[in-house]
């Protein structure tokens, strides 16, 4: 036997009643890394139909009605455990498709349960990393800040300023260079010191990878 246990937007925890609760669960065993569906062997999605019993109608805010203000809107998705036999399938976000009356006014909700890998892969599909939010991270552009950053006192090591030659622009004479030897424009003479614009930020992997979870409100461990 299937149950899907839905939460709404209200926190009501609900075992929606099911059609046809002994179909089969899809699997899919394609890989998220190229390209394709689904990260590891496991269900991906499922389309499931929901009759209009007063459980699911109360559960969805009545959305057949459309005059009713309903708990869970037809763009909105909600976290949905799929069950089968009482053991949890996976668990996922649950979309309504469709939503359809007969003649009778007996209502079927059509609604598509995705695997949360699945959901979290195509949330990201066209975000690229400028577009997220790393106001969190500014700061002033300081030989302080940047000297700060190499014993991670600047954002708790997020953001370190490393040794790295990006080489000087074409015809410059004033920058120092990233050679030794204590000779004119060497970084180690005294005279030569190394400029605030030599230095680029670089940033914690584990920095990006929380901007990137946080931007989909998504959650990991590790």
């Amino acid at each position: 036997m299937i149950i899907l246990r839905a939460t709404n937007e209200n926190g009501l925890i609900v075992d929606l009643d099911v059609l046809e609760n002994d179909a089969p669960i899809k699997l899919d065993i394609s890989a998220i890394e190229n390209a394709t569906i689904g990260e590891v062997f496991g269900a991906s999605s499922q389309t499931f139909s929901l009759p209009g019993t007063d459980r699911n109608n109360q559960f969805f805010g009545n959305l057949f009605n459309l005059g009713a203000t309903p708990a869970v809107a037809l763009q909105d998705s909600i976290p949905c455990q799929v069950l089968t036999d009482g053991q949890e399938v996976f668990t996922g976000k649950l979309y309504i498709t469709d939503i359809i009356t007969d003649q009778k006014g007996y209502t079927t909700y059509q609604v598509n349960v995705v695997n949360e890998t699945i959901d979290f892969k195509f949330k990201l599909t066209d975000t690229l990393l400028s577009e997220l939010d790393w106001s969190a991270y500014n700061h002033n552009y300081t030989y302080n800040n940047i000297t700060a950053s190499w014993v991670d006192n600047l954002f708790s090591g997020s953001i370190v300023y490393p040794h790295v030659d990006y080489g000087t622009p074409e015809g410059s004479s004033s920058l120092p260079s990233y050679t030794l030897g204590g000779g004119a424009r060497d970084f180690d003479n005294i005279n030569f010191p190394l400029q605030v614009s030599q230095f680029k930020p670089a940033i914690q992997v584990k920095a990006v990878l929380d901007e990137i979870f946080d931007s989909v409100d998504y959650k990991y461990t590790s």
